[in-house]
């Protein structure tokens, strides 16, 4: 499994350094654009890749650290709000100073 962050938001880096993650500078998911990788959290684990709240989801059933927050993950994709709430947090996001 391997996450690609981007790598001037500091939430997205930490999150990057609690899964194996390749920044998107270096190397960047099949078929995914700079740009894309950007604007989302991408996945990619056993040959699929995951996106945005997608890939919290995969996040918060592969690893033992996220399992707390897995119900409430699924149940806010089951609601249909988590993709929504994703989006909102990720237009947000705090970029390093001096970029973007």
């Amino acid at each position: 499994m391997r996450a690609y962050v981007d790598g001037d938001c500091p939430l997205c880096r930490a999150l990057g350094r609690l899964v194996p993650s390749v920044p998107y500078q270096v190397e960047l998911p099949p078929g995914v654009s700079r740009k894309e990788a950007e604007e989302a959290l991408h996945l990619w684990d056993e040959n699929r890749l995951y996106k945005g709240f997608d890939a919290l989801v995969r996040l918060g059933w592969a690893y033992p650290l996220f399992w707390p927050l897995y119900p409430l993950l699924r149940l806010l994709g089951w609601m249909g709000l988590g993709e929504r709430i994703y989006r909102a947090l990720a237009l947000r996001r705090p970029k390093r100073k001096g970029r973007g």
